[in-house]
């Protein structure tokens, strides 16, 4: 997810957290809707290279290691206006 656009929207794909991320910080990021099949919106670059996505109401705040560990498929359908 570390390499997704502000205002992008991703799917969270199969496999969803990497083994990458601590048992806790995974656990809290599941608990938080961050699963497989999940849509998340970018909305802002933290200094640093974070991100705060939103997934439905809820906003998340992501450190670039956190990021990094969160596999996802940008949806190429945004924007299209034909």
């Amino acid at each position: 997810m570390d390499q997704v656009a502000v205002g992008d929207v991703a799917t969270v794909l199969p496999g969803g957290i990497t083994s990458d991320l601590s048992n806790t910080t995974a656990r809290r990021l599941l608990h938080q809707g961050l699963v497989s099949g999940a849509r998340v919106e970018v909305l802002q670059r933290t200094t640093g290279s974070g991100r705060i996505v939103s997934l439905g109401r809820t906003r998340v705040a992501l450190d670039p290691s956190v990021a990094q560990g969160i596999p996802v498929e940008v949806d190429k359908d945004q924007g299209d206006s034909s």
